[in-house]
């Protein structure tokens, strides 16, 4: 950072469940960082298997302060992570996993990107995919996602917004944010995961950066709460029949429940309201598209030539799947 430029402090909350197995070491991780963290928060929700204790144990020798709470009743990781999110003292609120292994560079390169932007909101990476044991399993978290070059393209040029209509793209994983959000943020709503609810009205609030480099190792071993598989051609397919009408339903719920949140709060710039409007009113349209295939033809081939699937949606693909699905 340039000489006079203010100094961040930066909050990094920890939401454990069942964690046991790897919260040791992502949480070593965080220690090792070559910008030290200022400060931890940690909140279990009601484990069982000496997650609660490997935490405290931690806090006991860590070089920062470390709070650690323990929910009276199991709440689920959204709300838990809500909870842990107020509870953040610092400027910069930092999400990890708790099944994770951070890049020591991670802090230093959000600091930066923070510092580096004239009103930033979000802050957020790519992440290396491996498996139980740390081994890379080939792709990385915006592959896993289906972000594509268009769409890393829009998101490094700062256009997360327009970007994350489309679909889910930042995980919670790599997100960092201002604590000044967090009347906005708070409560998340039920039904809604709370990383694609933080990241969309975080880049609706301000800046948004986009850091291309992998600073988490992101586990995939069988009990992820959320994971980043991704699936073969054949799994893809099945999933697009399996899933199709919940993502669309799920994604709509959450642009609607964002748009009420932000006119309460006064942030809803005109020409971002429009471009939620109209990504909602797309949104409608595909969950209410008959059964019968031949009769999606139609209100299909509408939206395609009114171009919303290629501005709210993924293009032609998304057309695709909604005629066969």
């Amino acid at each position: 950072m340039s000489a006079g430029t203010p100094v961040l402090s930066l909050s990094v909350v920890v939401c454990t469940y069942q964690g046991a197995d790897f919260l040791g070491e992502q949480l070593e991780s965080v220690a090792r960082q070559t910008r030290a963290a200022d400060e931890m928060v940690v909140v279990d929700d009601g484990s069982t298997d000496g997650s609660l204790a490997i935490a405290r144990e931690f806090a006991a020798r860590a070089p920062f302060p470390v709070r650690v709470e323990r929910n009276a009743a199991n709440l689920g990781y959204a709300a838990n992570f809500g909870r842990a999110i107020g509870m953040a003292r610092g400027d910069v609120v930092v999400l990890a996993d708790q099944d994770d292994v951070w890049d020591p560079r991670k802090l230093a390169e959000v600091e930066a990107a923070f510092s580096a932007t004239p009103s930033p909101s979000l802050v957020f990476s790519d992440g290396e995919v491996v498996d139980g044991d740390l081994r890379p399993l080939g792709y990385t978290l915006w592959e896993a996602v289906g972000m594509g070059a268009a769409g890393r393209a829009r998101m490094l040029a700062g256009d997360a917004f327009e970007t994350l209509l489309a679909g889910t793209f930042v995980t919670g994983a790599t997100l960092a944010f201002p604590a000044s959000l967090r009347p906005l943020l708070l409560p998340v709503p039920p039904g809604v995961h709370h990383d694609a609810w933080i990241a969309l009205l975080a880049a609706a609030s301000g800046e948004a950066v986009a850091i291309p480099r992998p600073l988490i190792r992101y586990r995939q071993h069988g009990r992820n709460q959320i994971g980043a598989q991704r699936p073969s051609l054949l799994g893809r397919v099945r999933r697009a029949r399996q899933r199709r009408f919940r993502d669309i339903e799920g994604l709509r719920m959450l642009l609607e429940a964002a748009r009420e949140r932000l006119e309460a709060h006064g942030g809803l710039r005109p020409g971002r309201a429009a471009a939620l409007d109209e990504a909602i009113g797309l949104l409608r349209v595909r969950a209410g598209l008959p059964q019968a295939r031949l009769r999606r033809v139609g209100p299909v081939v509408g939206e395609l030539l009114a171009g919303r699937y290629r501005r709210r949606a993924r293009g032609i693909s998304s057309a695709l799947r909604d005629l066969v699905a």
